[in-house]
């Protein structure tokens, strides 16, 4: 009966360690989740200031994207060896791909000038006589829905709302452009 009791308590005592080698893991794949949702912030952060083009913010995306994968992998099954590893080392190159990607200076006007160029090349526009008063009056209200969505924080600080706002921005500047101006310049 003595054998058995100790082998019970020893039984007891390897389930509980592996249960907090778990645990632990576990904890470590939360902080680099929170590293994970740092990176994605600061995509998010450099896309609405201009210093990232709408292609590069979605690639950078994409990567932290896969990571998120790896993690819920990590965290389904816990007892894959080297998950924490690659998961570092994939956050780690998805950094340095971010760091070597965004531009000291603007590469296009980003969502805190929304307002201001929309406006001022919607008056060149109408001053050239390339639209009329209606056509501009239409043009200034679609700007206004542009401006009132990049001023509104909830959805500056979100990836998918700042992207799906730089793309209809993009948009928005294609039609411009059509019209004998775009938002790069004259």
């Amino acid at each position: 009966m003595k054998n058995f009791s100790y082998a019970a308590v020893l039984l007891v005592i390897l389930w509980i360690g592996q249960g907090n080698a778990f645990a632990s893991e576990n904890d470590d794949i939360d902080k680099l989740d929170a590293q994970r949702n740092e990176l994605v912030n600061r995509i998010t952060a450099n896309l609405v200031n201009g210093k990232l083009t709408i292609e590069e913010a979605q690639s950078l995306k994409n990567e932290t994207d896969e990571i998120l994968k790896q993690e819920t992998e990590a965290k389904r099954d816990p007892s894959q060896s080297g998950s924490l590893d690659n998961i570092t080392k994939a956050i780690q190159k998805s950094y340095d791909d971010y760091k070597n990607t965004v531009h000291p200076d603007k590469v296009w006007f980003g969502l805190d000038s929304v307002d201001k160029n929309l406006q001022q090349q919607i008056s060149d526009i109408l001053a050239r006589g390339t639209v009329n008063r209606d056509q501009a009056q239409d043009l200034k209200k679609e700007a206004e829905v542009l401006r009132a969505r990049a001023t509104d924080p909830n959805r500056r600080g979100n990836f998918n709302e700042a992207m799906s706002l730089a793309v209809d921005l993009q948009t928005f500047e294609n039609k411009l452009h059509g019209l004998g101006y775009g938002l790069a310049g004259k």
